[in-house]
């Protein structure tokens, strides 16, 4: 599809110096009309020969699809499917979590103007944000009491891990940093490397607040959700210590927006293997 695409749109270009250079009624002129009928014909040809194929479907909605968060549940690349489905074997509500993430750091993203193409990637890092926890022991990701230090140093690791995980993928680029960083804090006292302010990476400062805030209002092993007020209470607090001021503000903008389309979505947190409080 890809190679037909480019040749019409080459014989489309030649078609328009064709008509620009050439005399009305010319041989060039009459060029113009079969480079430009070539064109479309070939671009024609590529979509038809594609879609008789069955590939067409994701690669058109690639290219028209101008909604992001769309774009989070059709654009998946082959990797990032695979991830997603080892999250859903290893902690269905990790996958789910990351999710409903990634839609609300799109929002947030979206009312601080972040132009597509980082949009799309805070999209893939807020989805795989926990990837790293693949390799968290099941007795202390599931816990139903709360972790003492060793157990939560276990789960410190996971931001780290998960950056190392993906490193020949996505090596320095967004997804990567939202990876690392989602738990680094603005006033410094995060982890793994106690970054602060504006030294963290944006996307990684948006995800922060969507991840805390998703956390507080999904059912979890060793809680129920907390309310929507509550919760709203606890990202505002936070803003100047957790969490980067301006995105606390970009988030209170679209927080009833994400409500509406996720709110009543939270699924219950299911234990995969009964353990011992």
């Amino acid at each position: 599809m890809y190679g037909a695409v480019t040749v019409g749109a080459l014989m489309l270009v030649q078609a328009q110096f064709s008509v620009h250079f050439g005399a009305t009624w010319s041989a060039v002129f009459w060029l113009y009309h079969l480079q430009l009928l070539a064109g479309f014909t070939a671009i024609l040809w590529g979509v038809v020969v594609a879609y008789s194929q069955g590939a067409t479907t994701r690669s058109f909605e690639a290219l028209t699809v101008t909604d992001v968060l769309e774009q989070l549940r059709s654009g998946y690349t082959e990797s990032i499917v695979t991830l997603a489905a080892a999250l859903e074997a290893r902690d269905g509500y990790t996958l789910g979590h990351g999710e409903r993430v990634a839609a609300l750091s799109v929002l947030i993203g979206q009312e601080m103007r972040l132009p597509g193409t980082r949009l799309r990637a805070l999209a893939g890092g807020a989805l795989l944000h926990d990837v790293g926890k693949i390799g968290v022991p099941d007795a202390v990701l599931h816990k139903r009491a709360s972790l003492d230090p060793a157990e939560y140093d276990v789960i410190k690791e996971h931001p780290g891990r998960g950056a190392d995980m993906l490193k020949a993928a996505f090596d320095r680029r967004i997804e990567a940093q939202v990876i690392r960083h989602h738990h680094e804090r603005w006033d410094g006292t995060g982890y793994p490397d106690h970054l602060a302010g504006e030294a963290i990476p944006l996307e990684a400062r948006i995800a922060a607040v969507a991840d805390v805030y998703d956390a507080l209002r999904s059912n979890r092993a060793y809680r129920p959700a907390w309310e929507l007020r509550e919760s709203l209470q606890v990202i505002k607090a936070g803003a100047g210590s957790h969490f980067d001021p301006r995105c606390v503000q970009a988030f209170v903008a679209v927080v009833d927006q994400w409500e509406r389309a996720y709110g009543a979505q939270h699924v219950d947190y299911v234990e995969r293997r009964p353990y011992a409080a």
